[in-house]
């Protein structure tokens, strides 16, 4: 249960101080983190962790459970006011011990990292050193007293017998009970957001969504009441599912994401939302949103989708350039989507421009995301199969492919059979001017290294490019006859 012997170690003026992993020290549990893992990689190795539970206990599960975990301990999610604190008392002599339940094989890796600990206690695979068999062990090394850092009702019988409580991270409930029945000195408040899981599912990416209304926009359905119907549901239903795939994501990203400066705050990286909940919630949402789809008649499209993303997530993101068209295709596919939702078929036309439309922003995506331009370093970027130095190459297929969806608009408007379609075409040209420009300024931003998100993301918080959208949605509505002044101009 100890890395190193704990004869002799004094005190040097305070209590030796013992402090537990999970939700202490880091802000995620260990155990959790490590079920969740095994569910989105190898599930079946859960058999055999379930067996020996039942066979040996948890300790022996546990001990299978964290053979070969992967966890990285570097990019833990340390809370920071505690790794400070301790270093602190570290450095005035005090003794610190590492006390977890965890196994043995995390717990040694972590002290190992710290350099701060002077020995660990762990799960072995025969003792689960929790609760009752800490405070025994603790006793057994520190006759005559110690202190103790927990979060969770499990710790406290060791606050009970401890000389000095430390109370970081706990409810307000364990705060009042280890205040009873310990002699608690210090208090670290606990700190998370509150709507994590909420945020993880990523409520603002759901405008991307809002691309199955193109067909019926573009097809002029305005009023037909039963399209508009679909097409709500084809919304609903990708709403559902693309929350579900982000939450698997994030659960399958956790070390590449706690490597990345920004995506590190995430709420799974940073320690605020469960990762075991969050795939549970994952699960929820994916079945729903097949019901959704299938209430509107798109099942079929919404099981196609589900599946590719699932296949972007866990396997083809990794893969040059592969992951950039995947991107696009998944815009694409959500006006195609939309078409068969709302029984307005998309045409070639809207096709071949979706495709070097979102060509263009998913390679925008990719060149902001490893801030290629500013970092002269040719460091791989975690997670994908680029350097910095393939900025230069990317930026140049990004801008080409969003200036070639502006010429297939422009071929598109000298089409004579489209244009039947509308009562003022010619206000279609300030649509394409619109993009244009926004193309042309998005790159630009993208260059100068302003923007940290993906493109879609950005536009969503750029009052720019909401006026962009504003002036194109209403020289659309021009071009149809659905604006009223649009009878006395003379547009053609």
């Amino acid at each position: 249960m100890e890395r190193a012997e704990t004869d002799g170690l004094g005190h040097k003026g305070k209590l030796p101080l013992a402090v537990d992993l999970d939700g202490t020290l880091i802000r995620s549990d260990s155990l959790e983190e490590a079920v969740a893992r095994l569910l989105v990689r190898a599930p079946w190795r859960l058999v055999s962790v379930g067996i020996a539970w039942l066979r040996w206990g948890r300790a022996r599960a546990k001990a299978l459970l964290f053979r070969g975990h992967g966890i990285q301990v570097e990019s833990l999610p340390y809370d920071r006011r505690v790794l400070d604190w301790l270093q602190g008392e570290r450095r005035g002599g005090r003794v610190l011990v590492l006390a977890t339940g965890t196994d043995q094989q995390l717990a040694v890796q972590v002290a190992d990292h710290l350099r701060i600990f002077d020995a660990v206690f762990a799960s072995d695979g025969e003792i689960n050193l929790k609760g009752n068999r800490k405070a025994e062990c603790l006793a057994n090394a520190f006759p005559e007293g110690f202190a103790y850092a927990g979060n969770s009702r499990s710790d406290l019988p060791i606050w009970k017998i401890a000389r000095e409580a430390v109370v970081i991270n706990a409810s307000e409930a364990v705060a009042r009970k280890a205040r009873s029945e310990g002699r608690v000195v210090l208090e670290f408040p606990r700190i998370g957001r509150r709507w994590a899981l909420l945020e993880a599912m990523r409520p603002h990416q759901w405008i991307k969504n809002i691309l199955v209304s193109v067909p019926i926009v573009t097809g002029q359905g305005w009023g037909e009441a039963e399209a508009w119907r679909g097409v709500l549901l084809a919304f609903g239903a990708l709403c559902l599912l693309a929350s579900a795939v982000y939450l698997g994501n994030d659960v399958a990203d956790l070390d590449p994401d706690r490597a990345h400066p920004r995506k590190r705050h995430r709420p799974m990286a940073s320690g605020d939302a469960s990762p075991l909940q969050g795939l549970a919630l994952a699960f929820g949402l994916a079945a729903g949103g097949l019901g959704v789809a299938w209430c509107g008649g798109i099942l079929g499209w919404a099981v196609l989708y589900l599946a590719l993303t699932l296949a972007y997530n866990f396997g083809i993101k990794r893969l040059l350039l592969v992951d950039v068209f995947g991107l696009a295709f998944f815009y694409a596919l959500r006006i195609l989507m939309g078409g068969q939702a709302s029984g307005f078929l998309t045409s070639d036309w809207l096709v071949a421009f979706s495709a070097f439309f979102f060509l263009s922003l998913a390679l925008g995506k990719r060149v902001a995301e490893i801030g290629c331009l500013s970092d002269p370093e040719g460091r791989a970027v975690p997670g994908r199969a680029y350097v910095r130095s393939d900025g230069p190459a990317l930026l140049q297929m990004g801008v080409a492919s969003g200036y070639v969806s502006c010429l297939v608009l422009a071929l598109y408007l000298q089409d004579r059979t489209v244009l039947k379609h509308y009562e003022h075409p010619a206000a279609l040209w300030g649509v394409c001017a619109v993009l244009l420009f926004w193309i042309s300024r998005t790159w630009i931003l993208i260059c100068r290294g302003t923007m940290q998100d993906e493109p879609v993301q950005f536009a969503i918080r750029d009052r720019w490019s909401w006026a962009c959208g504003g002036v194109a949605l209403g020289c659309l509505l021009v071009a149809s006859g659905h604006v009223p002044l649009a009878a006395s101009f003379k547009f053609w």
